[in-house]
């Protein structure tokens, strides 16, 4: 009785001395399946390796790109920003130097928005960051 595999004639699931003999047979089929997966999987994972490295670069030029944006408005808005802040805080300096409290408050309000709006867009990037 021939023993071969196949889906005319399987193999008899009650004898495991006969499947484990099998088992054992070395199959030059085998070996040839085994090196063509194993190196087209290693090629898959060159590929998908140089695609993270391609897109790590990406991402490093990008935020380049970026940060020379927020810098170049930075330095342009930065001294008009300052000097509304220095501003601010003179009037409100002035104004209580003078005795009024609510003309001093007045005058600091716009310097206090000016930071809780900077506070406040800080912890939205930080937040959009981690997201």
């Amino acid at each position: 009785m021939c023993y071969h595999w196949n889906e005319r004639n399987p193999m008899p699931e009650h004898d495991p001395d006969l499947k484990r003999a099998f088992a054992l047979v070395d199959d030059p089929v085998d070996d040839g399946f085994t090196v063509a997966v194993s190196t087209r999987v290693a090629r898959k994972e060159r590929v998908r390796s140089a695609g993270r490295w391609a897109q790590f670069g990406a991402i490093m030029v990008a935020g380049a790109a970026v940060a020379y944006g927020v810098v170049g408005a930075a330095q342009s808005l930065g001294p008009t920003l300052m000097g509304e802040v220095g501003l601010g805080l003179a009037q409100a300096h002035g104004a209580l130097a003078g005795g009024s409290l609510s003309a001093g408050l007045g005058a600091a309000v716009i310097p206090l928005f000016i930071a809780v709006a900077a506070g406040v867009g800080g912890l939205a990037v930080a937040r959009a960051t981690v997201d």
